[in-house]
């Protein structure tokens, strides 16, 4: 692991002396495995090894693609803390990412769908650009509770979001309104509330209206 860091240095014609105090915060918790060899390094210290290589000549912008995918939740938290102190420093860092969670963490995010840029803007301005009123639904059977939602007239989108299903109505329509509608179908332990709209609720939406203005036009 030493040797790999060591290589990158001399690749940018510096030494890892001189720009130790920029990777040194995350270098401690590698250095119990300095001997290693690279490859036998888990997922969480193979990602902290390559910031390490990629910041040893301090570069004004640092590019990662997906860092902390594979990797589990306590090292991906631990990424994004070492990120936020490198950009303390005054480093630019453009990530990609396909966890909304730390699409969350940036300063400014770009949506983006088959290559194609569909909104960006401050993770605030994202979700207060949200069109609709969002609610939570779930019952029993949240299966057919799927489908009574997917074919009734009030409701507008509809999609499964973990243990809930995420729903917006069109215009004038009152929550109760589709209540009643559902409970008359015989479905039990019934839940519908307001809720606030996610950037992955954002991103799913952004989706829908690209792929029906696609449609449109062919």
């Amino acid at each position: 692991m030493e040797e790999n860091l060591e290589f990158f240095a001399t690749v940018f014609n510096t030494r890892v002396a001189d720009n130790y105090e920029l990777i040194r915060d995350i270098y401690v918790q590698l250095e119990p495995f300095r001997k290693r060899r690279a490859g036998k390094l888990s997922g969480g210290m193979k990602q902290k090894l390559a910031l390490c290589c990629a910041l040893i000549h301090r570069p004004e912008v640092l590019f990662l693609d997906e860092p902390t995918t594979g990797v589990d939740v306590v090292s991906r938290r631990e990424f994004w803390e070492m990120l936020k102190g490198l950009k303390s420093q005054g480093i630019t860092i453009l990530v990609s990412t396909p966890y909304m969670d730390e699409a969350v963490l940036c300063d400014r995010i770009a949506l983006m769908q088959n290559g194609s840029i569909l909104k960006i803007d401050t993770p605030e301005g994202i979700v207060q650009a949200f069109p609709d009123r969002l609610y939570a639904a779930r019952a029993r059977e949240m299966g057919r509770l799927l489908q009574e939602l997917r074919g009734n007239r009030l409701v507008k989108t509809c999609y499964t979001f973990s243990v809930w299903h995420h729903v917006t109505l069109y215009d004038a329509v009152a929550p109760k309104d589709l209540y009643v509608m559902l409970v008359k179908t015989g479905l039990e332990d019934l839940e519908l509330k307001n809720i606030p709209a996610s950037i992955e609720d954002c991103f799913i939406q952004l989706m829908q209206k690209n792929e029906s203005g696609s449609s449109n036009q062919s």
